[in-house]
């Protein structure tokens, strides 16, 4: 389960934190709005990583659908930590990208039981998450 937290942190900062300038609500948007996620994944190449790592998960749209909303919720778990600090919130994220698995004291009890759901649906899959270097 611990390298479906850091798969699941990754997807959340490579594809959302292309630009800190950009509002936050804006970002949880555009990770939920598909049409929109698209857009950027065709433009954004650390996007398509992320993406393409979901992707590899062998989940059904749905599946991916809820490692987005998901990644959402991770992303908006960080910003309410520093509201409207730009500088705190690339410091947690960097924090959080040498250490993944303090991650886990972020998350909310449905986000935990979200991502357990998820690692038993991948393991019925027969599916790691896999990491890009």
């Amino acid at each position: 389960m611990r390298s479906l937290f850091t798969f699941l942190f990754l997807v959340a900062t490579s594809s959302t934190l292309q630009s800190w300038a950009d509002p936050i609500e804006e970002t949880s948007a555009l990770l939920q709005d598909p049409s929109a996620r698209q857009a950027v994944i065709q433009q954004d190449p650390e996007a398509r990583k992320a993406d393409a790592r979901v992707k590899q998960l062998g989940l059904s749209p749905g599946g991916e659908a809820r490692v987005y909303g998901l990644s959402t919720g991770i992303f908006e778990n960080l910003a309410k930590e520093s509201p409207g600090d730009t500088e705190k919130l690339t410091r947690t994220v960097n924090e959080l990208v040498r250490n993944p698995a303090s991650l886990e004291q972020k998350l909310s009890p449905e986000q935990k039981r979200e991502i357990e759901e998820l690692s038993k649906e991948i393991d019925t899959l027969g599916k790691t998450p896999l990491m890009a270097p």
